[in-house]
């Protein structure tokens, strides 16, 4: 694994934590606050890593199904 892949992976990890832990945050300031440049990089980075865009994971929370999307390597 690259650098750079590990390094979006925690970033989209901390992302999941931050926007999933009952803090009511927009997917923008979440994904700043976790590390992403940009709202781009961070959909850039969430499609490549879970094959479904940002918008799929806000319907999941309004489902109260905030859960890691299927790709992304859990912290042990």
């Amino acid at each position: 694994m690259s650098i750079s892949r590990f390094r979006n992976q925690q970033r989209l990890q901390r992302f999941l934590r931050i926007y999933g832990g009952g803090r009511r945050s927009t997917a923008l300031a979440a994904a700043l606050e976790a590390g992403f440049g940009s709202y781009a990089q961070f959909h850039r980075v969430f499609r490549q890593q879970t094959g479904r865009s940002p918008s799929a994971l806000r319907t999941a929370a309004a489902d109260d199904d905030l859960r890691e999307p299927p790709g992304v390597i859990s912290a042990p």
